[in-house]
Formats: structure tokens, sequence, C-alpha cells
């Protein structure tokens, strides 16, 4: 929540939100480092955790184009029973394809939707939070070499808070 109390001006809630999980992420990996070191059972399984997240992340977000792009061709004069019908199918397929992911630590990612489906919201969630990590990872590393510091302080002259 610091985060947001700290950048403003006209940057939109997604890109908020973006930065703050990408500066919450980067921090903990600071933290655990400093605290307990590299080589700690408490940092590796961060950093185990913190890749298979990344790694299924990516897959919703992939997925979440996709089915963008089914709702696109869904055909309008359907039924809404068949639309509903449809729609699930294609969830299922995305479920089902989950386990093909090579986590470290979840084998199965499916297996929490054994009993619901994620919905739109779940898929609309992971784009809130996930959609920019790349872009600010890459910018992050290309410009302050891991100096998180200095990358919240120039953040901060960019996108000042009104």
């Amino acid at each position: 929540e610091m985060v947001h109390g700290t950048f403003g001006g006209r940057v939109c809630f997604v890109f908020n939100d973006n930065l703050a999980s990408f500066i919450g992420d980067t921090a903990a990996y600071q933290f655990l480092q400093h605290k307990y070191g590299m080589e700690s059972k408490e940092y590796t399984t961060y950093l185990y955790q913190d890749q298979d997240y990344r790694q299924f992340s990516k897959y919703i977000l992939r997925a979440s184009a996709k089915l963008d792009t089914f709702y696109q061709r869904l055909n309008a004069a359907l039924p809404l029973e068949e639309k509903k019908k449809r729609k699930e199918a294609f969830i299922k397929d995305i479920v089902l394809n989950m386990d093909t992911l090579q986590l470290k630590l979840r084998k199965k990612p499916s297996a929490r939707f054994e009993k619901r489906l994620p919905n739109n919201a779940y898929f609309m969630n992971y784009r809130h939070y996930q959609s920019r990590q790349m872009d600010f990872k890459q910018e992050f590393d290309k410009g302050f070499q891991g100096d998180l510091k200095a990358y919240i302080k120039f953040l901060s002259k960019k996108y000042p808070v009104d």
C-alpha cells in the first residue's frame, strides 16, 4: 500500500498495482537475502514459490488472451445456455492444460479448481496485478542493477503524487 501513496499523477490503477506487486516481490527477495542469505531455506523456498507463481501467471495471462479471442468469436446468436456450455468447456481445457507446466513445488496446479472453475474475475485479476511485471523487471535490471531504492526514487520523480 505504500507504493500506492508514493506514485501518482496520471498513472492508471493497473500500472500502479503491477508496480506495487513488482516492488513488493523484489523487496521480499532483498529482505530474505539480507536476513537469511541466498543459500537459506527461507530464501530458496521463496525463490521456488515465486518462480512457480511467475510461470503460472504467464500461463494465466496467455489463457486470458485466448479467452478474449474465444469471446470475440463466440456467435452472438447462440442461446445463452449454449454460450455458457462452450465457455465452461473452454475454461476446463485451460485448467487441464495447467498441469503441463513444469513447476517446482506444485505438480498439479489444476487441483485448486477441482470443485470450482475459475471465472472471468480470476483471469482479470492476473491482468490487473501481473501483466506488466516483465516491463518493470527489464527496466529495473537494465537501469538500476538491483538498486531498488534508486528505482523507486526514479519512479517517484517520473510519476509524482499530485
